[in-house]
């Protein structure tokens, strides 16, 4: 006897039952008794009814640590007074359990909302820490039968490669069996022509029986539970087909061994199963590569930091929040986001940017977490923890587009049902037309149709394409923030784009200081760096490496600058045309003004990419320059490369040229600043360049990672491309089955070359797939 909930033997058939639902059942352990009495007196008993696999044994024994300081290490706040958290849950194996996870959690006082993703068996759960421990939803999740701990990259990465070698065994079964049962088939097919004698001719199919029970019990069983999980759910998906053809045909063939006469087909299926399993695992690969393509999941970040201050310390890094200053010694990979405060040298960004080459860093320069430093210590003011990093927000970004589901995957998936549906139909009335024909072409016929049309290319056309073209979108040097943002970028037909920080680097340099008034330089110079603080425009960051002056109140004028107070004077930073200032040339002047009297002005000058004419002409046109920025600037950035230009605009500006622009079909927006987000929002499609803000990067499909503008039209061109490769696999998965069909249907075509002909239909796709993962 097993036990009702894990399957594990039962010792005592007496000594562990329960009553459920008046049926009197053992367990092997009290854990499992409480977790099914708890299940149905919770409602929550059709877990059991759709389940596919035993429950895990519940561990007793947990020990759950200290639940506040597991809160504080892995939880994400969110700003509300709700936290975010990833939990790995073991013992998920199909819907059900994500059924089950969300029924046990969702009720409880403080749960907002719980998603399960079964990929990578993690869940996340988004909580008021004030209304629930984390202690009491691993508790929650340990009740009903899952172990749960805070998630780790490091585990998941783990767990896909355990996922992969298990594919990898199971392909290696398959292989192994369908060659066995070739080498034995082979001498099967001279039996026709009285070579073999009957008896050896039966133990050759006894052979063959028993080399290819392994593909059939083992390596074929996802398909199995595939199909069956798929019917529970009153669904059609490609493994029911599958499993039909393969099932049917090997209890078929098992049957006419024991009989002693008629045809076996232990050769077709198991290489059936081999191909199958093939292009599976050709497909999980390359989604796995795609998953680790940006390298963010990949890194190994300190957990340990040297605090500056008195005394010195060395801490853990949730200990430490925004404006801290820490060490940053050479050699060691950055584990916050922050701005130089003291030193300059060369740091390594490949992990995070994609850049190969050292970047020299010096006073007031960002810093992203996973940054690699060189042999020199730097000072690092800290602006960016946990969560809130560009790294973690970025890797969010990702995994959420990667999880998504693009319009063309959807119809895809869609049409695929019914196309199961149709290859279902057209194998029965195979076998009725053959059955009124010739009976014993019925089966064969009707197994041959199963097999020649099933559906595996046309399921694999849009996926493994998608995944292909997200690790090639990481070598041109971007990342995909968006589920449809290949099929939004691939429709644009002209590019809006912004000035500083897109066109150029967005790193300008103060050539000119004019002191206007009776305040000092470095009072001016002071002021500005307090006001600037914070600031994600590019114009903002030359002066925050001046020294700075306490200020209050300081707050962002939209498409102007920012203004604050100092020693109760109200200040102002930001245009010459909002202030009052008639600059005395066309250079870029940023003026301040310290209570209504003008009392500095800088001049700022910013260097163009070094592709930007090779980017602008590869981008689609026409191109239209859209600034913040002087109109004098504009035009001579733009005049030189043959390009319309827009200066002086606010946000609302650029959305009102983005509108005009859109009656002439979709807009490709590019844009780095704060200012750029409702322009990168209402476009068409978006990319963002490497330094935008957090709120640029939420409202764009593609993120540049690099410093080469030049990534933007390849990222484009990427996206076309994959529009073009999906369009082929379908054509070519959809005329294939469309073509095998009456070849199978009228029995010219047997099965083992109706399961060569599916497979390498597979195999095509899959290739053609993967020239999207090359770099050009």
């Amino acid at each position: 006897m097993s036990c009702y909930h894990c399957d594990q033997p039962v010792a005592d058939a007496d000594a562990w039952t329960a009553e459920l639902a008046g049926v009197r059942q053992s367990f092997c352990c009290p854990g499992c008794q409480a977790v099914a009495q708890h299940l149905y007196d919770s409602g929550l008993d059709r877990y059991y009814r759709v389940r596919l696999e035993p429950g895990i044994r519940p561990d007793l024994d947990l020990e759950l640590g200290d639940s506040h300081a597991l809160t504080e290490a892995f939880a994400h706040p969110r700003g509300d007074g709700t936290v975010d958290i990833d939990l790995a849950v073991d013992g998920i194996t199909c819907g059900a359990c994500a059924w089950l996870i969300e029924q046990a959690l969702t009720p409880a006082p403080g749960i907002n909302l719980v998603l399960v993703n079964l990929s990578d068996h993690r869940v996340r759960v988004t909580y008021d820490p004030s209304l629930i421990e984390l202690g009491q939803i691993i508790n929650r999740l340990n009740g009903v039968g899952y172990r749960a701990s805070p998630w780790r990259a490091s585990d998941a990465a783990v767990q896909r490669r355990a996922a992969q070698r298990q594919s990898m065994i199971r392909l290696i079964v398959a292989g192994l069996g369908s060659m066995q049962a070739m080498m034995f088939a082979v001498a099967l097919y001279t039996a026709d022509a009285s070579f073999i004698e009957y008896r050896h001719e039966q133990l050759l199919r006894w052979i063959s029986l028993v080399v290819s029970a392994p593909v059939m019990l083992y390596a074929a069983r996802p398909f199995f539970s595939g199909a069956i999980n798929a019917l529970r759910h009153r669904r059609l998906n490609m493994d029911i087909p599958v499993s039909l053809a393969m099932g049917l045909a090997w209890v078929a063939s098992a049957w006419h061994v024991i009989q002693g006469s008629g045809e076996v087909y232990f050769d077709s299926v198991s290489m059936f199963a081999f191909f199958l399993l093939a292009g599976r695992h050709i497909e999980q690969s390359m989604q796995a590569r795609s998953l680790t393509a940006t390298g963010l999941d990949r890194l190994a970040l300190p957990t340990l930091v040297t605090r500056l201050g008195e005394p010195v310390t060395r801490i853990a890094v949730s200990e430490v929040v925004v404006g801290d200053q820490i060490q940053w010694h050479g050699g060691e990979r950055l584990s916050v986001d922050g701005c130089i405060e003291d030193g300059a040298g060369d740091i390594s960004q490949a992990t995070v940017t994609g850049e190969s080459q050292p970047t020299a860093v010096s006073t007031g320069d960002t810093v992203l977490a996973g940054a690699l430093n060189g042999p020199t210590p730097l000072v690092v003011r800290v602006t960016a923890v946990g969560a809130e990093r560009t790294l973690a927000k970025l890797e969010d970004q990702a995994n959420l587009a990667m999880a998504g589901r693009p319009r063309t995957l959807s119809w895809a998936q869609a049409w695929s049902g019914r196309f199961i549906a149709f290859q279902l139909t057209a194998a029965v009335a195979t076998a009725l037309v053959w059955l009124a024909l010739d009976s014993s072409m019925a089966f064969p016929a009707a197994l041959a149709v199963l097999v020649a049309t099933c559906p595996c290319a046309f399921a694999l056309a849009a996926p493994t394409a998608l995944a292909a073209a997200q690790a090639g979108a990481h070598k041109r040097g971007a990342v995909l923030l968006s589920p449809n943002a290949l099929e939004r970028l691939a429709r644009v037909r002209q590019t809006l784009t912004d000035k500083t920080g897109t066109l150029t680097y967005g790193r300008p340099s103060i050539e000119q200081t004019a002191v206007l008034a009776d305040h000092s330089r470095a009072t001016c110079e002071g002021i500005a760096s307090g006001l600037e603080q914070g600031v994600a425009h590019p114009l903002a960051r030359p002066f925050q490496a001046f020294a700075r002056a306490r200020l209050e109140a300081v707050e962002v004028v939209e498409g102007q600058g920012v203004r604050g107070h100092w020693n109760g004077l109200p200040v102002e930073l930001g245009k010459p045309t909002w202030l009052g200032y008639v600059a005395p040339s066309d250079a870029g002047w940023v003026v301040l003004r310290i209570n209504g009297t003008l009392a500095c002005a800088w001049s700022l000058v910013d260097e163009p990419r070094s592709d930007l004419r090779a980017a602008l002409a590869l981008l689609p046109h026409p191109i239209t320059v859209v600034s913040g920025d002087t109109q004098a600037r504009v035009t001579a950035l733009v005049e030189p490369l043959g390009l319309s230009g827009f200066g002086g605009l606010s946000p609302a500006d650029k959305l009102a040229h983005l509108q005009l622009a859109q009656d002439h079909g979709p807009v490709l927006a590019l844009g780095d600043g704060i200012n750029d987000a409702p322009l990168l929002a209402a476009a068409d499609a978006s990319i963002a360049l490497t330094d935008a803000s957090a709120l640029t990067r939420a409202r764009c499909d593609a993120l540049i990672t690099t410093q080469r503008l030049s990534a933007a039209p390849a990222v484009v061109a990427l996206a076309r491309q994959t529009q073009r490769v999906i369009g082929q696999n379908l054509s070519w998965a959809i005329g294939y089955n469309l073509t095998v069909l009456p070849l199978a249907a009228s029995g010219w075509l047997p099965a083992w070359g109706a399961a060569l002909g599916m497979s390498l239909s597979s195999l095509l796709v899959v290739f053609n797939a993967l020239r999207l993962n090359r770099a050009d």
